[in-house]
């Protein structure tokens, strides 16, 4: 499982400072919560990954995307890989 953020398809300085800012938010989140994460980005997405479950629902409880004033690129998906196939 983990979750995915959409990367704006733009060349150079906006996507560059799209994700800047999807790194910063997670980085905030992660410290007010005090949960470990890693993260990798492939292509135009985002990934964002936990050691355990729960950490995916609090998470979705309480990520702040979706408010008026947040980019669109803040806005995320959950993806589980048993879904997925190879």
């Amino acid at each position: 499982m983990y979750i995915e953020f959409q990367i704006p398809k733009h060349t150079g300085v906006a996507a560059q400072h799209a994700l800047w800012e999807i790194k910063k938010e997670i980085e905030l989140w992660s410290q007010r919560y005090g949960i470990p994460y890693t993260q990798k980005t492939i292509k135009w997405t985002h990934r964002l990954g936990f050691n355990r479950e729960e950490h995916f629902s609090l998470f979705g409880m309480t990520w702040q995307a979706g408010r008026e004033d947040y980019p669109s690129w803040l806005n995320y998906q959950i993806v589980d890989i048993s879904n997925e196939r190879y």
